[in-house]
């Protein structure tokens, strides 16, 4: 659920924070495009992805997952200001953003109710929603929203229910095992949820 603050530093990375105090280690962070992500693991250039990254079967055949340390509905969002889109259906050839390489771009291709709209992908989440609400796309597919000021709502059904998990490289058996614990632990405290709370609407 990272993002940059005001200050232009990442403003959520509690979660990958507490695995590495847990560890002993100083994290270092690197902000790269989704879609580059899972090569930066193969690559050994990265030790552990937390990115929103949803646990999938495809997904589980060349990477390793943690156990899921949160879960969240894949919606449709639209400006406050676009009030000719209050359904799925209303999306017929309609712009819609998503972020290259995630889900979210698997499913404005596969889902059915999604067939009809042109799907546009993007590297950069603050790009695509500074598009949205600028009206130069109609739509955006979003895991969730995080408590922010922009004019932004939610539309229709979900599209489906997603469960997040750390990922590493298949080798990484310990480190998963120690992130593992983490996450049982600030289950166990609450220090998920109120992440969770402090972050997302």
């Amino acid at each position: 659920m990272e993002f940059y603050g005001e200050d232009g530093k990442p403003a959520d990375i509690d979660i990958s924070k507490e695995i590495a105090r847990t560890l002993g280690v100083e994290a270092e962070f690197n902000a790269m495009s989704f879609d580059d992500l899972f090569d930066a693991i193969h690559d050994d250039r990265v030790d552990i992805v937390l990115s929103a990254v949803t646990i999938t079967p495809e997904r589980q055949q060349t990477l390793l997952f943690s156990v899921p340390y949160m879960s969240a509905n894949t919606m449709v969002a639209v400006a406050d200001t676009n009030q000719t889109i209050n359904s799925l259906d209303d999306l017929t050839g309609r712009r819609l953003g998503v972020i290259a390489g995630t889900l979210g771009e698997s499913l404005a291709k596969e889902d059915a109710r999604l067939q009809n709209v042109e799907v546009v992908a993007y590297d950069n989440n603050d790009n695509r929603i500074a598009d949205l609400v600028a009206g130069r796309i109609d739509a955006a597919i979003v895991h969730f929203l995080i408590k922010t000021d922009l004019p932004i709502r939610l539309i229709g059904d979900p599209l489906r229910q997603n469960f997040y998990g750390a990922v590493v490289s298949p080798s990484s058996q310990d480190l998963i095992a120690e992130a593992n614990k983490v996450f049982r632990e600030m289950k166990r405290n609450g220090g998920l949820e109120e992440i969770k709370s402090r972050y997302t609407n």
